[in-house]
């Protein structure tokens, strides 16, 4: 009549939605560092936030890669595999590996992207009011 939860079933929810919770903080606060930080510069975030390849590639890797592992080591701890955690889990460490070896494959198009990023950067006027005139630009002078 009544489902006994296993130590299993008590465990993994305690340790999926703090991860999940840290995972989506961290690449958020990484996210608004980055802004702030053009900013401090004096650089315009929405004016030259180039995105460069590959760059989100490896976190994604490792999140797969370890839910993969995850998944493995809970059907050896659990002894009693069944199909579906069997593909997922080779699924994710497969996905895993694909995001890093593709993470790899994209580095020589990151460097490029990112030395024409530097160079773009460098070359330009980089103020906020770059695209509109300053208060005394146009203005014919008041007076006698």
């Amino acid at each position: 009549m009544f489902y006994k939860a296993s130590l299993f079933d008590i465990i993994m929810p305690i340790i999926v939605f703090p991860s999940i919770v840290l995972i989506v903080y961290f690449l958020v606060s990484r996210y608004h560092a980055t802004r702030v930080e053009m900013i401090r510069q004096g650089i315009n975030p929405l004016k030259y936030g180039i995105r460069v390849p590959g760059q989100g590639m490896v976190v994604w890797g490792i999140i797969f890669l370890s839910l993969g592992i995850g998944g493995i080591v809970g059907i050896i701890v659990k002894g009693a595999p069944n199909f579906l955690s069997i593909v997922f889990s080779v699924a994710s460490v497969l996905g895993g590996i694909g995001f890093i070896s593709y993470w790899k494959v994209s580095a020589a198009d990151r460097e490029r992207a990112l030395r024409m990023k530097e160079r773009m950067l460098s070359d330009s006027d980089l103020n906020f009011g770059s695209n509109t005139k300053s208060p005394n630009q146009g203005s014919t002078p008041t007076g006698d």
